[in-house]
């Protein structure tokens, strides 16, 4: 074949290849024109409804409302008639003795496919699950039967649907299956697929259940469970899910903790602390500023909420995290402070009580002392420095803190003070710590009720009088909070504890003799009208031993 023809022949194929991509390309584009045709008849339609509609009256729009309204009416209502003919026959089909085990356990099986949860009120769940038999979740959930293993995560899901949705009364009835409920969604050698729904209920399950001596092994089991899940996901973590079980899982563990310290239970925490410790090391060093602020605080919630349950050694698993959290708690205590007329207290709450166990364990030599850990005391010092300045200064600038951040502050301020371990540098707080503490004081007197006296503020107030004269500088206020104080602590405490309080400010005034800065005739003058609001037996012991010593005072301006 001679090199023209050659030419020729794939002229010939070229053609043909283009005729056919003509082809395709008209048969597109009459597809294209018939589609948009389409849109373009819809589109006339819907502008012809939006036209009727204005040119509709008002009483026309009415009427259309009411039809509408009673269409929407009429169809729920036999919504509801088929549910409730659904209920009956669920329940009748359970109680009937008749009906073979299997075919119950279908039917309950299928309660989530069959039947509209949406539509189940408190009124129809409990119609409805109080009919089932224990026996049927204990067959279910019993670990020698493994028929029903592939529907336990179904199953599970109802009766988290269950204790959600009826009373105790209803729901306790099947709280015996719970350890073998617990013990069903172990991920290692499992027949049923275990995923992130199914960790959400049962961490519904048994945060509802777990209220009993002997329950905190479920909960621990769990966290077991929960978080070899959770790790075995690696990179497609459901950051949002985990947070939200194990935060929920841990404050049941801090909840339950007192009764089972009562009982031959301990406190168990084999694998679960680490698990959750190689996640949240994980998810800090991926910066959490990449994550939504509401991740951020679920994020501090949970490393927040191990303080409490596993103190400082949790954080002593691996140095590494330890420096880590403190640093980067620093920087999240300073976001929660940076507008001081608006802060975020729940935040600063988490981050201070990190601060605070930091701050013990240093104080108690229970964190690691070498070199390389320095930058946790010296991190330590920075927070402690940043938040005594802003407290100072918030005070000298007149800015008034929620009671719940002043009396978090306070708290903290009198601990440190209190510490010989620990000494406050700063020229400006020192001078200045007196005066911020007895501007708190009382605006914490002012809302504290009579439990709060009993308990932690009431401890918090006598610290202070035991250090009161050791304050650099005071300002005349104080015979008046010392009034104050012992005129609300006298409803929270018996005549005898009282009397003890009244010794200690007697102690304190001792302590103060040869000061003449926190005193003036006008204060001692406020002090003394207090007297009136006292019994009689209570003006005696207060004229023994408080005005005993006011009256004694040189008198200054």
């Amino acid at each position: 074949m001679s090199k023209n023809e050659e030419k020729e022949t794939k002229r010939g194929k070229n053609g043909k290849k283009n005729g056919k991509k003509e082809e395709k390309s008209g048969k597109m584009s009459k597809e294209n024109e018939e589609k948009m045709g389409e849109i373009e008849e819809n589109l006339e339609k819907i502008l012809e409804k939006i036209e009727i509609e204005e040119k509709k009256t008002p009483e026309q729009l009415e009427a259309a409302r009411i039809v509408k309204e009673a269409k929407l009416a009429a169809k729920k209502a036999e919504e509801y008639k088929k549910l409730d003919e659904q209920i009956e026959e669920h329940v009748k089909i359970f109680q009937d003795p008749n009906v073979d085990f299997h075919g119950k356990m279908q039917q309950l099986i299928d309660i989530p496919a069959n039947i509209k949860h949406a539509l189940l009120d408190k009124k129809r769940s409990e119609r409805l699950f109080s009919s089932i038999p224990l026996e049927m979740f204990e067959t279910a959930f019993d670990p020698a039967n493994e028929r029903y293993a592939t529907s336990r995560p179904v199953l599970i899901h109802v009766i988290s649907f269950i204790v959600q949705c009826t009373a105790p009364e209803v729901h306790k009835k099947f709280k015996p299956v719970m350890a073998n409920i617990v013990a069903s969604v172990a991920p290692r050698d499992n027949k049923a697929e275990m995923n992130t729904v199914v960790y959400n209920d049962m961490t519904t399950i048994v945060c509802t259940w777990a209220d009993e001596r002997g329950d905190g092994k479920c909960i621990y089991d769990l966290l077991r469970h929960l978080t070899t899940h959770f790790n075995a996901q690696k990179m497609n973590l459901e950051v949002g899910q985990f947070l939200l079980c194990v935060r929920m899982l841990i404050q049941k563990v801090y909840m339950i903790a007192p009764i089972e310290r009562l009982s031959a239970e301990s406190f168990d925490n084999r694998m679960w602390t680490i698990g959750i410790l190689s996640i949240v090391r994980r998810l800090l060093q991926e910066r959490p500023e990449k994550f939504t602020k509401d991740l951020r605080q679920l994020l501090w919630d949970v490393i927040s909420s191990m303080t409490r349950v596993a103190g400082i050694g949790w954080f002593n698993i691996d140095k590494s995290f330890a420096k880590l959290v403190i640093q980067l708690n620093h920087t999240e205590m300073q976001l929660a402070l940076i507008d001081a007329h608006n802060p975020d207290i729940l935040q600063f709450n988490r981050n201070l009580r990190i601060l605070e166990m930091y701050t013990t364990a240093i104080c108690e030599g229970d964190l690691y002392g070498d070199s390389e850990q320095s930058i946790i005391p010296h991190t330590v010092g920075e927070s402690t420095r940043y938040l005594l300045n802003f407290w100072t200064e918030c005070f000298l600038q007149k800015i008034e803190l929620p009671t719940q951040l002043a009396l978090s502050i306070f708290h903290f301020a009198v601990y440190i003070f209190v510490h010989e371990e620990l000494k406050i540098t700063d020229d400006k707080v020192r001078k200045n710590f007196g005066n911020c503490a007895l501007s708190t004081a009382f605006t914490i007197l002012e809302q504290a009720t009579e439990a709060d006296l009993k308990g932690e503020i009431g401890q918090l107030f006598s610290d202070m009088l035991e250090r009161l004269a050791e304050f650099e500088n005071l300002n005349d206020q104080v015979p008046i909070f010392l009034m104050r104080f012992l005129d609300k602590i006298r409803m929270a405490d018996d005549y005898e504890t009282w009397k003890g309080k009244v010794i200690d400010v007697e102690c304190c005034l001792m302590d103060l003799r040869g000061r003449i800065d926190w005193y003036s005739k006008k204060t001692l003058k406020e002090a003394d009208g207090y007297l009136r609001r006292f019994t009689e037996p209570e003006k005696h012991e207060l004229n023994h031993h408080v005005f005993k010593i006011f009256n004694e005072l040189p008198r200054v301006n």
